[in-house]
């Protein structure tokens, strides 16, 4: 995932921060998926869109910012992610 991640698979680094985020064959890192979710979000997937938005909501591996997740959560939606809809709708409510 990294190596395809680097070549431009942007959904490979979702599943690279995932596996980190999740511990899944290697040891819980939020903080590096967090990382690997930001890059891919900034290259445009609105899966990292929306998992960095989450990471921000709860302040999951960084500092929690409701301006920055909001942020996030918009793009996703705005590229039809439909949890990212639905998770910055809760967002305005609290």
């Amino acid at each position: 995932y990294r190596k395809a991640c680097g070549a431009g698979v942007f959904m490979a680094c979702v599943n690279v921060g995932y596996l980190l985020h999740e511990g899944l064959g290697t040891r819980r890192d939020p903080a590096a998926a967090a990382r690997w979710y930001e890059y891919g979000a900034n290259a445009g997937d609105p899966v990292a869109m929306f998992n960095l938005g989450l990471c921000l909501r709860d302040g999951d591996g960084v500092r929690a910012n409701r301006a920055a997740a909001r942020k996030w959560l918009l793009k996703a939606s705005r590229l039809g992610h439909t949890r990212a809809r639905e998770a910055l709708e809760r967002l305005r409510m609290r």
